[in-house]
């Protein structure tokens, strides 16, 4: 089991007026599963797919990562995990627009401490996989929202993590540009046996997912 989650409470503080975000969520993910955090605007989605990403600190309840328990790790083993163990892909892409398609991906593989051989053998067979090595000397302002979109996932698929966490990934594609993304991400799962867990309410999403995980108000909805 790559996470378990119990009694998982998180507020945002708004004008000094406390905002619950989640209100005792339980779950449980198996390593190479495929979960999809479902849920409207507002309904707890990507307040917990931040809390799964050590984005955001446990307030109350329990998180635990591969039997780890996230509110006891000192700042340093969580850095250690959120490096090496968890890949992100956000909505908006979260590109650096000064690098390259190839140095982007290869950025955080210098953060690892990839040596140098590896890196580059890493960052292409990512962009070949994501079907953009001929693009690889284009920054994000020369390339398409689904090539960005692809850079993104060819970035969180080089690091090899455990888990890769998405956040709305096909929100700003079109359906064609946003099946090809989920195909890739399917592919990425396969070859490593990487678990994926999405935040989305797009239906084509929710269609292609292994488990559904409903949230309304904070709260798990069982289906």
């Amino acid at each position: 089991m790559i996470y378990s989650v119990r009694d998982l409470h998180f507020q945002y503080w708004l004008d000094l007026i406390p905002v619950p975000a989640l209100r005792g969520v339980s779950l449980d993910i198996d390593s190479g599963e495929s979960v999809v955090l479902s849920g409207p605007s507002g309904s707890g989605k990507s307040t917990l797919l931040s809390l799964l990403g050590l984005i955001e600190g446990v307030q109350g309840g329990s998180l635990k990562f591969l039997g780890q328990e996230f509110a006891v790790l000192s700042e340093k083993k969580k850095n250690d995990i959120r490096r090496f163990q968890i890949g992100f892909i956000f909505q908006n892409f979260q590109l650096f627009p000064t690098l390259t398609a190839e140095e982007n991906v290869e950025y955080f593989l210098i953060r690892q401490g990839v040596p140098s051989l590896e890196r580059k053998k890493r960052v292409k067979h990512a962009l070949e996989a994501v079907g953009l090595w001929d693009r690889r000397s284009h920054r994000p302002n020369e390339l398409s929202g689904g090539q960005r979109q692809r850079v993104a996932i060819a970035r969180a698929a080089a690091k090899r993590p455990k888990v890769i966490l998405a956040d709305e990934p096909t929100a700003s594609l079109d359906q064609k540009t946003g099946g090809e993304i989920l195909q890739m991400l399917d592919q990425l799962r396969g070859e490593f046996g990487t678990t994926l867990i999405i935040a989305s309410h797009d239906p084509l999403v929710i269609e292609r997912a292994g488990r559904v995980f409903q949230l309304m108000d904070g709260k798990e909805v069982n289906l």
